[in-house]
């Protein structure tokens, strides 16, 4: 686990789930640790079959993140 200077540093994970014949869900979540699948299935509540389903996140610092100025 990482360390910022206000305390435990958290990441971003963009989720995709993937069912056959019913496509793709895309879900955001936050930790502060690399979530294994049952992790990530079990906080969004996904039904997840490793035989059938794919799950796939992809981890962004939040740091990294763009954000989007406000508008004036």
């Amino acid at each position: 686990m990482s360390t910022h200077q206000n305390g435990a540093k958290t990441f971003l994970f963009v989720v995709y789930f993937t069912r056959p014949n019913l496509g793709t869900e895309v879900h955001i979540i936050r930790a502060d640790h690399n979530p294994d699948r049952d992790e990530i299935a079990e906080a969004l509540h996904l039904g997840y079959d490793e035989m059938r389903d794919t799950l796939e996140a992809v981890r962004f610092s939040e740091d990294e993140v763009p954000t989007i100025p406000p508008k004036k």
